[in-house]
């Protein structure tokens, strides 16, 4: 079964006007980020505990003229979450 993702304990997230987030990791480093277009969209996915191909998929129908690039691009996208420790497998 292909594994599933949610948001790490400790991070914060806010949805902008502009549609895009803002994430925090809660900790002394202050370091945050800004997602913004389909990443954005992604990471809301994310924050339903949905797979890499759940999160293609969902993308793949809304966006279909970007459907290869999407493909490439959103396990790309949930590698370096994970590498940053954003998110993290969920627990069943």
């Amino acid at each position: 079964m292909e594994s599933q993702y949610q948001i790490a304990k400790g991070i914060v997230a806010r949805k902008n006007q502009d549609h895009s987030v803002v994430v925090m990791k809660m900790d002394e480093s202050s370091i945050f980020f800004k997602i913004d277009g389909v990443a954005a969209e992604a990471w809301n996915l994310l924050s339903e505990k949905k797979s890499c191909s759940q999160i293609i998929s969902e993308l793949a129908n809304t966006h279909a003229q970007f459907g290869r690039q999407i493909e490439a691009d959103i396990p790309k996208f949930v590698q370096e979450l994970l590498d940053k420790k954003l998110i993290v497998e969920a627990l069943a």
